[in-house]
């Protein structure tokens, strides 16, 4: 049963992103605790809502990288 958890960290991309995971996750914990303790909910919301077109101008400028 371990094998089958462990076998995916056997490439190198899964170690990265599992790694870049980790540390979005715990940067978005400290930024959201930051959020909550100052009042600042509505900068939250407006930083929700400013990467959603960031993700998606990445999105579209890589489109032309995929041939």
């Amino acid at each position: 049963m371990l094998d089958l958890i462990l076998a995916p960290l056997a490439y190198p991309f899964m170690v990265r992103g599992l790694l870049a995971a980790v540390l979005v996750g715990v940067v978005c914990a400290v930024v959201g605790t930051y959020v909550v303790l100052r009042g600042m909910a509505f900068f939250g919301d407006a930083l929700a809502h400013t990467v959603l077109p960031g993700v998606a101008v990445g999105y579209l400028a890589s489109a032309g990288d995929r041939g």
